[in-house]
């Protein structure tokens, strides 16, 4: 006898598929105010994994990684709550050729109470990565500068634009690491000319010309995925520059179930442009 329930076992199993099979979402994006030195400059944005074992995800996460070469290489937070959560991603990113630097900052993940933050720092600086927890770092190639800002999590209310910000001539283009994109509603009057952000997974679990059923926030933000800038920008922040743009990766894992839906975990790679 036809048991119809055969029909849907695809379908039940299909979001524990999409969640274990990350993919690379590429940018390019052009700034008036990138100086020609850095033009052609790429970064590649992993965040959100919440990793807590090697499985399918990991594996096929390494073997999308294993042979890629960019100029920068950036964590953007909620990568584990663990070092071995975070020794397995490391594992994974030493597949990629990276030519001017690592760099890293924190999710709310990472600031939970059972986190042990020091021992995860001492981690990340032995795979070579600079912390970008309310501060910078300037990069120089051609005697023209590139500042790269970091803040702690603005979702855990951490975020210290002023620190990051504040003292950069206005002729320096900024990077800015954040990982939750409702740090637009406290950066005051601090701005960067393209954000790196994640926290939203996307919305997770999607239904084809619908909104995001959650995207893990509890303010009126309601940027999910994607490129942002202008007016979209200046819902949240009125002072936010014309010429800023916000990117916004679905992150490479899961939270509360292990699923995806229309909405597959990803690697971000950018590419600057004047």
């Amino acid at each position: 006898m036809f048991d119809p329930a055969w029909l849907l076992s695809p379908a039940l199993l299909y979001p524990l598929w999409e969640a274990a099979h990350p993919r690379l979402r590429e940018y390019t994006l052009r700034f008036e105010r990138l100086p020609p030195a850095w033009d052609g400059l790429t970064l590649l944005y992993l965040s959100d994994s919440h990793t807590l074992r090697r499985g399918r995800r990991e594996r096929n996460l390494t073997r999308l990684l294993t042979g890629r070469e960019t100029d920068l290489l950036f964590l953007g937070g909620d990568i584990a709550t663990t070092e071995a959560g975070y020794r397995i991603i490391l594992e994974a990113a030493r597949g990629v050729t990276v030519r001017l630097g690592r760099y890293a900052s924190w999710g709310n993940s990472e600031n939970q109470k059972i986190v042990h933050r020091e021992r995860l720092q001492e981690l990340l600086r032995a795979e070579g990565f600079t912390m970008l927890l309310n501060t910078r770092d300037v990069l120089e190639r051609e005697g023209v500068p590139l500042a790269l800002c970091g803040v702690d999590c603005p979702y855990s209310e951490k975020a210290d634009f002023h620190a990051a910000l504040d003292g950069l001539t206005e002729d320096v283009f900024r990077i800015l690491l954040m990982h939750a994109p409702e740090g637009l509603l406290q950066m005051g009057r601090h701005h960067a000319d393209l954000i790196l952000s994640g926290h939203t997974h996307g919305g997770q679990i999607r239904m084809p010309g619908l909104p995001a059923f959650s995207l893990h926030t509890d303010t009126e933000v309601d940027l999910d995925r994607g490129v942002f800038e202008g007016d979209a920008l200046r819902r949240f922040d009125p002072e936010c520059p014309e010429t800023t743009r916000l990117v916004i990766g679905s992150g490479l894992g899961t939270s509360t179930a292990p699923v995806r839906l229309f909405c597959p975990p990803e690697a971000v790679m950018v590419t600057l442009r004047r």
